[in-house]
Protein backbone atom coordinates (compact mmCIF):
# COMPACT_ATOMS: atom_id res chain seq x y z
CA UNK A 1 0.00 0.00 0.00
CA UNK A 2 1.26 3.26 -0.81
CA UNK A 3 2.14 5.60 1.80
CA UNK A 4 -0.10 9.11 2.14
CA UNK A 5 1.59 12.05 2.62
CA UNK A 6 1.36 15.79 1.23
CA UNK A 7 2.83 15.20 -2.10
CA UNK A 8 0.64 12.04 -3.25
CA UNK A 9 -2.16 13.60 -1.98
CA UNK A 10 -1.50 16.50 -4.16
CA UNK A 11 -1.01 14.51 -7.12
CA UNK A 12 -4.41 12.75 -6.27
CA UNK A 13 -6.42 16.23 -5.64
CA UNK A 14 -5.13 17.19 -8.67
CA UNK A 15 -6.17 14.36 -10.95
CA UNK A 16 -9.70 14.30 -8.97
CA UNK A 17 -10.17 18.25 -10.25
CA UNK A 18 -8.90 16.89 -13.77
CA UNK A 19 -6.33 19.41 -14.26
CA UNK A 20 -2.86 18.53 -15.38
CA UNK A 21 0.20 19.66 -13.66
CA UNK A 22 0.53 21.97 -16.06
CA UNK A 23 -2.61 23.80 -15.46
CA UNK A 24 -2.23 23.49 -12.08
CA UNK A 25 1.54 24.39 -12.30
CA UNK A 26 0.27 27.57 -13.78
CA UNK A 27 -2.54 28.47 -11.42
CA UNK A 28 0.08 28.26 -8.60
CA UNK A 29 2.59 30.52 -10.35
CA UNK A 30 5.38 27.54 -9.88
CA UNK A 31 6.72 25.69 -12.83
CA UNK A 32 5.29 22.04 -14.55
CA UNK A 33 8.75 20.80 -13.72
CA UNK A 34 8.89 21.79 -9.79
CA UNK A 35 5.45 20.84 -9.30
CA UNK A 36 6.34 17.80 -11.07
CA UNK A 37 9.17 17.53 -8.59
CA UNK A 38 7.15 18.19 -5.55
CA UNK A 39 4.45 15.43 -6.48
CA UNK A 40 7.51 12.74 -6.91
CA UNK A 41 8.64 13.79 -3.74
CA UNK A 42 12.07 15.24 -5.06
CA UNK A 43 11.48 18.17 -3.95
CA UNK A 44 10.29 19.28 -0.38
CA UNK A 45 6.60 21.11 -0.88
CA UNK A 46 6.31 24.15 1.07
CA UNK A 47 3.78 25.07 3.40
CA UNK A 48 2.67 28.10 1.08
CA UNK A 49 2.26 26.11 -1.92
CA UNK A 50 0.23 23.34 -0.72
CA UNK A 51 -2.27 25.96 0.79
CA UNK A 52 -2.42 27.59 -2.86
CA UNK A 53 -3.32 24.35 -3.95
CA UNK A 54 -5.72 23.73 -1.23
CA UNK A 55 -7.60 26.90 -2.21
CA UNK A 56 -7.16 26.15 -6.42
CA UNK A 57 -8.29 22.60 -5.82
CA UNK A 58 -10.71 23.08 -3.20
CA UNK A 59 -9.40 20.95 -1.15
CA UNK A 60 -9.35 21.01 2.74
CA UNK A 61 -7.75 17.46 2.48
CA UNK A 62 -4.67 18.74 1.54
CA UNK A 63 -4.77 21.34 4.51
CA UNK A 64 -5.65 18.83 7.49
CA UNK A 65 -2.52 16.34 5.86
CA UNK A 66 0.10 19.42 5.63
CA UNK A 67 -1.23 19.97 9.24
CA UNK A 68 -0.59 16.39 10.03
CA UNK A 69 3.09 16.37 8.41
CA UNK A 70 4.05 19.25 10.48
CA UNK A 71 6.81 18.43 12.63
CA UNK A 72 5.82 20.21 15.65
CA UNK A 73 2.29 19.84 15.96
CA UNK A 74 0.22 17.63 18.49
CA UNK A 75 -2.68 15.80 18.31
CA UNK A 76 -2.42 15.98 14.69
CA UNK A 77 -3.81 13.41 12.31
CA UNK A 78 -3.36 12.71 8.32
CA UNK A 79 -6.48 12.95 6.17
CA UNK A 80 -8.71 9.76 7.14
CA UNK A 81 -9.06 8.20 3.46
CA UNK A 82 -10.59 4.97 5.10
CA UNK A 83 -13.62 6.81 6.36
CA UNK A 84 -16.89 7.63 5.05
CA UNK A 85 -17.38 11.11 3.95
CA UNK A 86 -20.73 11.46 3.39
CA UNK A 87 -21.55 15.06 5.06
CA UNK A 88 -23.99 12.89 7.80
CA UNK A 89 -22.21 10.24 8.13
CA UNK A 90 -19.45 12.64 9.36
CA UNK A 91 -21.87 14.66 11.47
CA UNK A 92 -22.91 11.52 13.23
CA UNK A 93 -19.61 10.08 14.08
CA UNK A 94 -18.67 13.26 15.42
CA UNK A 95 -21.74 13.33 17.54
CA UNK A 96 -20.55 9.46 18.88
CA UNK A 97 -17.26 11.55 19.55
CA UNK A 98 -18.42 14.49 21.74
CA UNK A 99 -21.03 12.59 23.82
CA UNK A 100 -18.06 10.08 24.59
CA UNK A 101 -15.88 13.36 25.61
CA UNK A 102 -18.68 14.60 27.54
CA UNK A 103 -19.11 11.77 29.92
CA UNK A 104 -15.71 10.85 29.87
CA UNK A 105 -15.53 15.31 31.44
CA UNK A 106 -18.21 14.09 33.89
CA UNK A 107 -16.36 11.22 35.47
CA UNK A 108 -13.35 12.99 35.62
CA UNK A 109 -14.72 16.01 37.00
CA UNK A 110 -15.85 13.92 39.61
CA UNK A 111 -12.42 12.61 40.23
CA UNK A 112 -10.89 15.17 40.26
CA UNK A 113 -12.66 17.50 42.85
CA UNK A 114 -10.16 19.87 45.25
CA UNK A 115 -7.00 17.73 43.50
CA UNK A 116 -4.83 20.41 41.86
CA UNK A 117 -1.60 17.79 41.46
CA UNK A 118 -0.67 14.51 40.20
CA UNK A 119 0.46 13.36 43.97
CA UNK A 120 -3.08 14.00 45.51
CA UNK A 121 -4.56 11.36 42.66
CA UNK A 122 -5.44 7.69 43.27
CA UNK A 123 -5.39 4.65 41.22
CA UNK A 124 -8.57 5.19 40.23
CA UNK A 125 -8.76 9.03 39.55
CA UNK A 126 -5.71 8.46 37.60
CA UNK A 127 -7.98 5.88 35.37
CA UNK A 128 -10.64 8.65 35.33
CA UNK A 129 -7.78 11.26 33.38
CA UNK A 130 -6.21 9.15 31.48
CA UNK A 131 -9.99 8.26 30.10
CA UNK A 132 -10.21 11.96 29.78
CA UNK A 133 -6.86 12.16 27.77
CA UNK A 134 -7.82 9.56 25.26
CA UNK A 135 -11.36 11.05 24.45
CA UNK A 136 -10.17 14.19 24.01
CA UNK A 137 -7.59 13.30 21.64
CA UNK A 138 -10.54 10.81 19.90
CA UNK A 139 -11.92 14.34 19.42
CA UNK A 140 -9.00 15.72 17.22
CA UNK A 141 -9.84 13.45 13.87
CA UNK A 142 -12.99 13.87 14.30
CA UNK A 143 -13.19 17.92 14.14
CA UNK A 144 -10.63 17.80 11.53
CA UNK A 145 -12.35 15.46 9.29
CA UNK A 146 -15.85 16.72 10.25
CA UNK A 147 -14.40 20.35 9.42
CA UNK A 148 -12.64 19.23 5.95
CA UNK A 149 -15.68 17.03 5.03
CA UNK A 150 -17.95 20.23 5.73
CA UNK A 151 -15.88 22.55 3.85
CA UNK A 152 -15.61 20.43 0.65
CA UNK A 153 -18.92 19.88 0.75
CA UNK A 154 -20.17 23.03 0.73
CA UNK A 155 -17.44 25.34 -0.05
CA UNK A 156 -16.42 26.75 2.87
CA UNK A 157 -13.16 28.44 2.94
CA UNK A 158 -11.34 26.75 6.01
CA UNK A 159 -9.37 30.02 6.26
CA UNK A 160 -12.04 31.82 7.01
CA UNK A 161 -12.82 29.82 9.83
CA UNK A 162 -9.64 29.93 11.23
CA UNK A 163 -9.60 33.83 11.07
CA UNK A 164 -12.46 34.05 13.04
CA UNK A 165 -11.24 31.55 15.92
CA UNK A 166 -8.39 33.68 16.00
CA UNK A 167 -10.27 36.79 16.69
CA UNK A 168 -12.34 35.34 18.99
CA UNK A 169 -9.50 33.94 20.99
CA UNK A 170 -7.96 37.98 20.73
CA UNK A 171 -11.40 38.91 21.48
CA UNK A 172 -12.00 37.00 24.93
CA UNK A 173 -8.17 37.34 25.86
CA UNK A 174 -7.26 34.52 26.05
CA UNK A 175 -4.06 35.53 23.95
CA UNK A 176 -1.60 38.14 24.52
CA UNK A 177 0.30 37.64 21.71
CA UNK A 178 -0.50 37.69 18.08
CA UNK A 179 0.86 33.98 16.42
CA UNK A 180 2.14 34.25 12.75
CA UNK A 181 -0.47 32.25 10.86
CA UNK A 182 0.89 30.54 7.00
CA UNK A 183 3.88 32.82 7.36
CA UNK A 184 2.03 36.34 7.53
CA UNK A 185 1.78 38.28 11.01
CA UNK A 186 -1.98 38.61 11.64
CA UNK A 187 -3.63 42.11 11.73
CA UNK A 188 -6.18 43.48 13.46
CA UNK A 189 -7.49 46.82 11.71
CA UNK A 190 -4.61 47.70 9.89
CA UNK A 191 -2.36 47.70 12.24
CA UNK A 192 0.58 45.04 13.08
CA UNK A 193 -0.31 42.81 16.03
Amino acid sequence: MKRLNTATLLRSERERASLSQDRLARRLAISQSTLSRYESGEAVLPAEVVHRAAQVLRSPRLEVQLCFECPAGILQVPWLDRVDTHPQAVLHKMVEELEEARDAVNVARRHLVNKASREQLTAEDLRALEGLEHEIADLCPALYHTLAVLAESYAVDLSQISSWLYSKCRSRGYLSYSPRVRGHVRREKGVAA
